[in-house]
C-alpha cells in the first residue's frame, strides 16, 4: 500500500511492504522536489531493527536509528547515530515479569543519564502511573570585560508524574499531570457516546494564580458508521480565565472508498476550506 498526502505547503508519499508495515517515507516540498526521505528496514521476524534517515538535496546520510529485541522479542535498547557514525542518544527499555515496560532511561551522547520514565500497572496490564525524572542542561557564552569567553552550564534536575485511569476495555480515560511536589498541573478528560458516534475530549490547567482548576480547551470527534473520523470541533478558552470555551474551528474529511469498502482518498478541510489530500493506492494479496 502506498500514502499519498498533499498539502498546500508539502507533500508526504508513505510505502506500505506486504505486511501493512511503513517501510519508506518521502517528503516533497511546495514545488514536488523530494528533499528527506526515510528508510525503515525490518528482520526476518518483522521488527523493526533500523531507520535511515536521507537529506536527498544534500545526498547524505543525517540519522541513523538502531533498534535491539531481546531473545522474547522486546525491544531493549535504541541507539541513534549521527551521519559520521557517532552516538547522539541511547534508549535502554526494562521490563517486569509481565512483560510490561517498568522503565525506559535515556542517555545523551557520553552515556550520562538525559531522563529516566518509570511505569506501573494494574493487574490487567492497563497502565496507571508514569514518573518522569529528567535533567535539564543548558550552556551558554558571554564574553567578559577582559575579552575571555567564558562558558556557563545551567543544570536542573526535576521529576513529573503522570497518573492514568481507564474504562474496562483498557481505554484510557484520564490522565492527570502531577508537578514535583504533586501539584496538579493539567488533566484531561475523554468521553466516549456510543449512540452519537462521538468522543469528547476535555482539558484542564490551573488557572493563572495556580488555585483554581478551570477548562482551557475542549474537542469533539464524530466518527461514521465505519469508525471513520468525519468532524473535529476544536474549541478554545480565550481569554485563559473565562469559565467557558468557544469554538476556535472545525476540521472535517470527505472519504472515497472502494469496492472493498476501505476509503482511497481524504480529502481535510478547516472551516469549510480544503487544506489536505490523502490518497492510499491499496494492493489486495
Amino acid at each position: 500500500m502506498i500514502v499519498y498526502i498533499a498539502s498546500t505547503r508539502k507533500k508526504t508519499h508513505v510505502i506500505f511492504n506486504k505486511n501493512g508495515d511503513v517501510i519508506e517515507i518521502q517528503y516533497y516540498n511546495s514545488e514536488g522536489d523530494l528533499i528527506e526521505r526515510n528508510e525503515i528496514i525490518y528482520d526476518d521476524l518483522g521488527k523493526r531493527k533500523e531507520e535511515n534517515t536521507y537529506n536527498v538535496k544534500l545526498d547524505f546520510l543525517a540519522n541513523k536509528r538502531v533498534f535491539i529485541f531481546g531473545d522474547n522479542g522486546n525491544i531493549v535498547e535504541k541507539n541513534e547515530y549521527y551521519s559520521d557514525g557517532s552516538l547522539t542518544e541511547k534508549k535502554v527499555y526494562l521490563y517486569d515479569k509481565q512483560n510490561n515496560i517498568k522503565c525506559i532511561k535515556t542517555f545523551d551522547s557520553d552515556l550520562n543519564l538525559k531522563d529516566s520514565s518509570d511505569y506501573k500497572y494494574d493487574n490487567k496490564g492497563n497502565i496507571l502511573e508514569k514518573k518522569l525524572y529528567g535533567i535539564f542542561e543548558n550552556t551558554t557564552w558571554y564574553t567578559n570585560q577582559l575579552g575571555e569567553k567564558i562558558e556557563n552550564t545551567y543544570r536542573r534536575e526535576y521529576r513529573k508524574n503522570k497518573v492514568f485511569k481507564t474504562d474496562k476495555l483498557g481505554n484510557i480515560i484520564e490522565y492527570s499531570e502531577l508537578d514535583e511536589d504533586s501539584t496538579l498541573s493539567s488533566r484531561a478528560v475523554s468521553i466516549e457516546n456510543k449512540k452519537e458516534k462521538t468522543v469528547e475530549k476535555l482539558f484542564f490547567a490551573l488557572d493563572l494564580f495556580g488555585k483554581e482548576e478551570i477548562q482551557t480547551r475542549k474537542q469533539i470527534f464524530t466518527f461514521d458508521d465505519k469508525g471513520n473520523i468525519i468532524k473535529v470541533h476544536n474549541y478554545e478558552n480565550k481569554p485563559y480565565y473565562c469559565t467557558e470555551c468557544v469554538v476556535e474551528n472545525v476540521i472535517t474529511y470527505k472519504y472515497d472508498f472502494d469496492n472493498k469498502d476501505n476509503w482511497i482518498k481524504r480529502i481535510e478541510y478547516s472551516d469549510g476550506k480544503p487544506e489536505k489530500i490523502v490518497i492510499r493506492e491499496i494492493e489486495y494479496f
